[in-house]
């Protein structure tokens, strides 16, 4: 299911994500993802984890990981581009999209 997710989805979040927050490794990997994690977590439950650091074992879910990545960020010296409008820039920015093999095969 994960290399799935991570086949078709894409971030503009101009965030790395793959940089844990905790230990500053870049070893942030996804698990695989238990029903729970599609599902609402009742009142005080423990959120599932859908991210683990390979480094210093700190787990993540949901989006904590953005959140403390973010949060980290906005303390550095590149917050000035973490205003609302650059990151709604960043995030609505047209992509391009993937071009067909078969298309990109043809001889126009």
């Amino acid at each position: 299911m994960t290399k799935y997710v991570s086949t078709i989805a894409t971030s503009g979040v101009p965030l790395n994500t793959k940089k844990c927050p905790a230990c500053e490794a870049d070893t942030i990997e996804s698990i695989p993802l238990e029903k729970s994690a599609f599902q609402k977590p009742p009142m005080r439950a423990t959120r599932p984890i859908t991210t683990v650091c390979q480094t210093c074992k700190a787990d993540f879910g949901g989006s904590e990981l953005i959140i403390k990545t973010a949060e980290q960020v906005a303390k550095g010296p590149d917050a000035t581009d973490l205003s609302d409008e650059a990151i709604f820039r960043r995030i609505a920015s047209p992509k391009p999209l993937p071009k067909c093999l078969i298309m990109s095969r043809l001889k126009l």
